[in-house]
């Protein structure tokens, strides 16, 4: 079973953008890293000012950290994957302040199954 950890220094979030695999989705961009150390999935959330204000990238980021519980916590997609750790940044684009939350979740996890060869 995986744990989950925050990516927090800027040393691990270019570690993870500098050999990654991108997932490019209307709402936000997730840069996917194979790990083949420990059992841990390192997850970091990033939104840069062309977001918009504070105010608006930490809402960015609140609509991220939700997607992200809704499919790999509740929805149970790492129970389903089989494979080496991971790491994922996810980026924030503009749009993900007004897309619908049912349509990024769908979006989401359509991708994500596909890259990560998970049995949908």
């Amino acid at each position: 079973m995986f744990k989950f950890k925050k990516i927090q220094k800027r040393s691990e979030f270019l570690a993870v953008g500098n050999r990654c695999q991108r997932l490019v989705l209307p709402g936000f961009i997730i840069l996917l890293h194979h790990n083949n150390t420990g059992d841990e999935v390192r997850i970091g959330y990033t939104a840069s000012k062309k977001v918009g204000n504070a105010v608006a990238r930490n809402l960015a980021k609140r609509r991220m950290r939700a997607v992200f519980h809704q499919l790999f916590e509740k929805g149970g997609l790492l129970e389903k994957y089989d494979g080496p750790a991971l790491s994922m940044n996810w980026i924030a684009r503009p749009y993900l302040l007004t897309r619908d939350f049912s349509k990024l979740l769908k979006e989401t996890e359509k991708e994500l199954l596909k890259q990560l060869k998970v049995e949908g």
